[in-house]
């Protein structure tokens, strides 16, 4: 209709094209390898702004890498068009122009587009140069040689300095080399297989002990709404060999059901005890769940333990109590800082304990004061509304539909767990919570970082976490306006500036 070739000559791609050819001071249709190099920022450019609009942010993992990857690309294709300073940013405003009239929701979305644009592109800046003078001497040498970089090399890239395969792969090619990705991938491996190794043998249990549960009857675990429970003894573990009784040391004791929680979806094991009908009491230390099996480590110090036994298992149902307020308070969180940052945020992961609450998020900057207070007021007033918490059992489509969060990347069943807590936050988990929203008491955020590049850690308090908070608080204040010699604290910051005053005349007078 427009008389034209190909995509990148219609009308609204070839003002971002032009874009191209001026930030680089090229002419387009003259150099073959330079038009490949401005088509890519052409169409990457387009298909990066789409994807940040869509919620998605740079990462390492899933859409989040793709997107990383285009926006990479984009940037070395600039760089080989010879330009040698930031340029996404004015790309991706040609870009939006041209598109805002079909995509009103890239107007709304400007300002956060381009900051992930620009984020992004000083980041790759600084991994691209650290890498590419290794690289260089690299591929000279694979050129003068074997022609070959090594898997060991291009391993060492990445591992120290974040250099991604698929860019080491691309700068080879394009020098006529080839590049030994089996040697890479095989390292890859080994260092996860020496991460997995670190998390430790616990309780007697390792990988290689996963074989054992094959011969096990999954548990069942009766947890959700119970403290305790009647059971029986199906199996114990110890060094790695299924044994039939315990009279001493670490043993891991599974039985047909449970009430314990085993450590998943970053919410940690329950403690409790284990009492035989010989009136044994067992402390259980730890739970976990592999496979569908619950295993509760114990430690046997006096009397026995068999297979076959039946045990009454309760847990501490003050600490799950504490858990409960953590884990629900977390799901709040995340329904407060989407509606205060925006769709982006997306867990990167979360760790529940009976102290606090950890979500890790996407996001691509640190939160600001105002932020933090809005986040937190959100998360408070979803408390004080009292809301009921409905957990319902259903397939993923239905869930999707009801507008449930899921974890990406995680493998979910035929069937999934829906917690909802209405308005405020639908998720789908397997965990413990409370039963309304007003058991979570309060709820106070004690820090905000960064843990990685577009990941955000925020931790917070609740309930009496929230009340010993305070209470230091109060006691710091109190301590200080002693110390100020101010009548009470709401004097402490003038008596602070007039003690600052009159050290700054001493030094003077000195």
């Amino acid at each position: 209709m427009q008389g034209v070739d190909n995509m990148f000559e219609v009308d609204t791609n070839r003002r971002i094209l032009d874009a191209v050819c001026e930030a680089a001071g090229k002419t387009y249709g003259r150099d073959a390898a330079n038009d490949v190099s401005i088509r890519v920022c052409t169409d990457h450019i387009k298909s990066a702004m789409f994807m940040i609009a869509d919620g998605v942010i740079p990462s390492n993992e899933g859409r989040g890498y793709v997107l990383r990857r285009i926006i990479r690309r984009a940037c070395r294709h600039g760089k080989l068009l010879g330009i040698d300073r930031p340029f996404l940013v004015g790309l991706c405003r040609v870009a939006m122009q041209e598109n805002e009239g079909a995509y009103p929701e890239l107007a709304a979305k400007r300002d956060y587009i381009l900051k992930v644009l620009s984020i992004e592109e000083e980041r790759f800046d600084a991994t691209i140069d650290a890498g590419t003078a290794m690289l260089s001497r690299l591929t000279d040498e694979a050129a003068a040689g074997s022609k070959t970089v090594s898997g060991e090399d291009a391993f060492r890239l990445y591992d120290t300095y974040g250099f991604p395969i698929d860019l080491t792969r691309e700068i080879v090619e394009e020098k006529g080399l080839s590049l030994d990705e089996e040697t890479f991938r095989r390292l890859m491996g080994e260092q996860r297989e020496r991460a997995r190794a670190a998390r430790g043998n616990i309780g007697g249990w390792s990988e290689g002990s996963k074989n054992l549960l094959s011969k096990l009857d999954k548990t069942e675990f009766l947890g959700y709404d119970k403290y305790d429970c009647e059971a029986k003894v199906i199996a114990l573990v110890a060094e790695n060999e299924l044994i039939d009784v315990a009279t001493e040391g670490e043993v891991s004791v599974i039985c047909d059901r449970t009430v314990f929680y085993g450590e998943g979806g970053g919410q940690v094991g329950d403690t409790g005890t284990l009492k035989t009908k010989g009136w044994v009491t067992l402390a259980v230390t730890d739970t976990k769940k592999r496979d569908g099996v619950y295993i509760h480590f114990v430690t046997v110090s006096d009397g026995s333990i068999a297979v076959g036994d039946t045990v009454t298992l309760s847990l501490d149902a003050a600490r799950r109590d504490a858990i409960r307020r953590n884990h629900s308070a977390c799901h709040l969180l995340q329904g407060a800082l989407r509606s205060t940052l925006g769709n982006h945020v997306e867990q990167a992961g979360s760790y529940v304990d009976e102290h606090r609450c950890r979500f890790d998020f996407s996001h691509f900057a640190a939160l600001t004061p105002a932020e933090i207070a809005e986040v937190e007021a959100k998360v408070n007033g979803a408390i004080l509304r009292d809301i009921p918490v409905e957990t319902q059992l259903t397939d993923m489509e239905s869930a999707k539909k009801s507008g449930a969060m899921a974890l990406f990347g995680e493998k979910y069943g035929k069937v999934v767990r829906m917690v909802k807590m209405g308005d405020a936050s639908t998720e789908l988990c397997g965990g413990t919570h409370v039963c309304s929203t007003g058991r979570i008491g309060l709820f106070r955020i004690t820090s905000e970082t960064s843990v990685a590049a577009g990941v955000r850690r925020i931790e917070a308090v609740t309930g009496f976490g929230v009340l010993a908070l305070l209470s230091e608080k109060d006691e710091l204040i109190r301590e200080t306006a002693k110390e100020l010699k101010a009548v009470n604290p709401s004097e402490i910051a003038r008596r602070a500036s007039q003690v600052a005053d009159e050290l700054k005349n001493t030094r003077r007078a000195l």
